[in-house]
């Protein structure tokens, strides 16, 4: 029994006190479990953050290692100058090519930790193309919250932010726009613009950001594609089926409640 002093409580203040005493318990327990959640989320971004670091600039690093142990090898046997000076072109090349990797990862956490979640990183870089190129770049999102784990945010993030940067440095574009959305449990993702197009697009040009961008492309299981738009310009785009999606695939019920789902079917 609940008393106050000399008096009994009501039936009816009872009933609310134990109902608001529940409303208490469970509120208790759903912080406990968003802090949870909220340091699990924290090891899955220092985890991504350590295989990006691995799988792009350690790489790049060992490479140029054993280009100097090369070139010293090269010095002991007096080889040719001109021979070396290759070497050390190689070097120049790696070593702007690591310090573009290391702006780019930098830039990406940044952008991961100022608001987190893909959506607002997306917003932010099309804002800093813009003002780059000084033409409008579009975003159009249409993804279900909580859709991607922090590794997938990342390599869509990374391949928006290279097929973006190809269109500053070569297209001369007037407009472009970045397109992300999820249907038939697959995401979407297209890059585009109005711009001079490719000479050839059967055969678009090898060059070190096209490569990073398949490269990644294929970490997630999608193939890029890249190909001349019919009015004119550039369009990259590539698919893939995200874990979530995939484990969902495998939860018939679960399938049935995501899909009614709506995304947040934004642009900026």
């Amino acid at each position: 029994e609940i008393w106050y002093p000399q008096k009994q409580l009501a039936d009816s203040t009872r009933r609310l006190l134990t109902v608001l005493a529940d409303q208490l318990a469970t509120a208790v327990y759903l912080q406990r479990r968003i802090e949870e959640q909220q340091q699990v989320t924290l090891i899955n971004e220092r985890t991504t953050i350590a295989r990006e670091l691995h799988d792009s600039l350690a790489q790049s690093l060992s490479y140029l290692k054993m280009q100097v142990a090369r070139l010293e090898r090269m010095q002991e046997k007096e080889v040719p100058r001109e021979v070396q000076s290759a070497v050390f072109d190689e070097l120049r090349t790696g070593l702007n090519s690591a310090y573009r990797q290391l702006r780019e990862l930098l830039t990406t956490f940044r952008l991961k930790l100022d608001a987190p979640g893909l959506h607002s990183a997306l917003r932010q870089t099309t804002g800093e193309f813009a003002d780059r190129m000084g033409v409008p770049v579009e975003l159009f999102y249409e993804v279900p919250p909580y859709l991607l784990n922090p590794n997938e945010e990342i390599h869509v993030l990374q391949i928006v932010r290279e097929a973006l940067a190809n269109t500053h440095k070569h297209a001369r574009a007037h407009w472009a726009a970045v397109t992300v959305r999820f249907a038939h449990a697959r995401l979407w993702v297209s890059v585009e613009d109005d711009g001079i197009g490719l000479i050839d697009d059967r055969s678009p040009p090898l060059h070190y950001g096209l490569v990073i961008m398949r490269d990644r492309a294929e970490t997630l299981g999608g193939e890029l594609r890249i190909g001349n738009r019919q009015a004119g310009g550039v369009k990259i785009e590539f698919e893939f089926t995200p874990i979530t999606a995939r484990l969902i695939q495998q939860q018939p019920d679960v399938q049935d409640a995501f899909a009614s789902q709506p995304g947040t079917g934004t642009s900026s």
